[in-house]
């Protein structure tokens, strides 16, 4: 019989999920428990079968990755996360894009179970109907969401709710008092959890320093991108709400079109006007000005994705939360 990561895990005295990490070399595991697992995979003469170990119950051994698309940067860091920790037990990565059409998501969804039936379900800001998760929780396939949250699946976030307090309580510090928030949609099928939350946090900054909440300064995009950013930023300013600052809580590419149409407007940006945005990615060092951002390890939670299917399918804890916390990052713009 062919030797297993359990094997290895019983023989160690560690989890499955440590020897994964630890037979592909995660910094995260320490170097005595990395040569440990090492040493006894050697001893149990352990070899991954890359074509056919991960075959049980009729499953491939994919890992089905979703997004409503993958052309924004937070999806393609948090793939890049998830690549780079999917060798582990020769797993494979098939992606679906929805392309924004939620109705049908659902049936996409289905055609992955029954079809493609992968080990398990990645989903990146996409959140499954409930009767798709029982489907898969019948089939024994684990989902684990990014940045979403639902009853019979995993979830890998961020404190969203922090992220945007930190954001506000920074600009109010700064004496702005007149922010506007430019957020994913909040309610219907579009809303996401991480627009709520980072709104909640935005209101919470507002109350601890006694500024009144104005619904006229919350703009909603769809798509995170820099042509919303554009946009909203015209919106807010044919709205004549009186702003002096925008936290772009849909991300820095936002916050880029925001800066964009802020100077075309022959506004300061860093000195008459503030801008904050959210995540932290590769453009937000390089644009002009350099812009504050909450930073959120987006690479890190594709990681750990893939260490919540890996150890979903190795116990029978499905539900798992990992959080991780936010930090604000200072440049220019604010």
């Amino acid at each position: 019989m062919a030797v297993t990561i359990k094997d290895i895990a019983k023989l160690v005295g560690v989890t499955p999920t440590t020897v994964s990490m630890a037979v592909r070399g995660d910094k995260r595991i320490s170097l005595p428990t990395r040569e440990k697992v090492l040493k006894a995979a050697k001893e149990l003469n352990y070899r991954p079968n890359y074509t056919g170990r991960n075959l049980v119950n009729g499953k491939t051994n994919i890992i089905a990755v979703v997004s409503t698309f993958f052309s924004s940067l937070f999806a393609v860091e948090i793939m890049r996360g998830i690549e780079s920790s999917a060798c582990a037990d020769g797993m494979r990565l098939n992606q679906f894009s929805s392309h924004g059409v939620r109705e049908k998501e659902a049936e996409m969804l289905r055609e992955i179970l029954y079809s493609v039936k992968p080990r398990a379900l990645i989903s990146i800001s996409l959140k499954p109907a409930p009767e798709v998760v029982e489907e898969y929780r019948k089939e024994n396939t684990p989902i684990v969401l990014i940045e979403e949250l639902a009853g019979g699946a995993a979830t890998v976030k961020t404190d969203n709710k922090k992220g945007g307090f930190l954001a506000a309580d920074y600009l109010l510090k700064k004496g702005r008092s007149k922010i506007g928030i430019i957020v994913g949609k909040l309610v219907g099928e579009l809303g996401g959890e991480n627009a709520a939350e980072r709104l909640e946090g935005y209101k919470q900054a507002l109350y601890m320093h006694g500024i009144s909440f104005n619904p006229e300064r919350v703009i909603e995009v769809v798509h995170y991108t820099f042509e919303d950013g554009i946009e909203a930023f015209n919106r807010l300013h044919k709205r004549d709400a009186g702003f002096d600052s925008v936290f772009c809580a849909a991300g820095d590419m936002t916050a880029a079109g925001v800066i964009k149409s802020a100077r075309e407007n022959l506004i300061k940006v860093g000195e008459d006007f503030s801008v904050v945005g959210y995540d932290d990615n590769i453009i937000a060092p390089i644009i002009s000005p350099s812009l504050t951002t909450i930073k959120q390890p987006v690479f890190e939670m594709g990681r750990a994705a893939i260490d919540l299917a890996v150890e979903a399918l190795n116990s029978k804890e499905k539900e798992k939360v990992v959080c991780f916390e936010p930090t604000l990052v200072v440049r220019e713009s604010a």
